[in-house]
């Protein structure tokens, strides 16, 4: 912390410090002084995806998934193949039902991209995609995709990810989507 403040102190413009400075607070359970640091670093260079990246993440920490979503947004904007912000976003467009931010069809969009870039083989990508056509009613599709992201994540021994997967397949065999609080 000390030396990032000095490296930040001698050169103010400089974001990396700045950025990095918020990682480490943000590490320490710091998440309010880490977003000083993050919106610092995105004053002087707002696109800076890393930076928004960071803040994303803060916000969704603190449950304000309305300005999580926004830097993630600028995320995708800045590095439209980040597989990792597809998939966080495309979750939290599809999961979040009662809130401002749900919208199954983008999230259906975001989803299918982060598993083209991926070539449909990350079980958790597959599993946002089932999660994202569940949300907009395509059951059948859910359905098809979930026991893909299952039949993957059981061939690399993820079994809390396939039991979680299960359960979501059950719901969609069912008719109903998956939303999270």
């Amino acid at each position: 912390v000390k030396h990032y403040q000095e490296a930040i102190r001698c050169r103010p413009n400089w974001t990396k410090p700045m950025n990095n400075l918020g990682v480490v607070l943000e590490l320490q359970g710091k998440t309010n002084e880490a977003i000083n640091y993050y919106r610092q670093a995105l004053e002087i260079e707002p696109y800076n995806a890393l930076a928004h990246n960071n803040i994303a993440n803060c916000y969704l920490k603190l449950g304000d998934t309305k300005e999580a979503v926004k830097h993630f947004r600028e995320v995708i904007r800045l590095a439209p193949n980040s597989v990792i912000v597809l998939n966080t976003l495309a979750w939290l467009l599809a999961t979040k039902q009662n809130s401002t931010v749900y919208d199954p069809q983008q999230a259906v969009s975001l989803a299918q991209r982060a598993c083209e870039l991926t070539l449909y083989k990350g079980p958790y990508i597959l599993d946002t995609l089932a999660v994202a056509y569940a949300a907009e009613g395509r059951f059948e599709l859910a359905v098809e995709t979930a026991e893909k992201a299952l039949a993957i994540a059981y061939s690399m021994q993820q079994k809390e990810l396939a039991e979680e997967i299960q359960n979501r397949l059950e719901l969609y065999k069912a008719g109903k989507a998956y939303y999270e609080k």
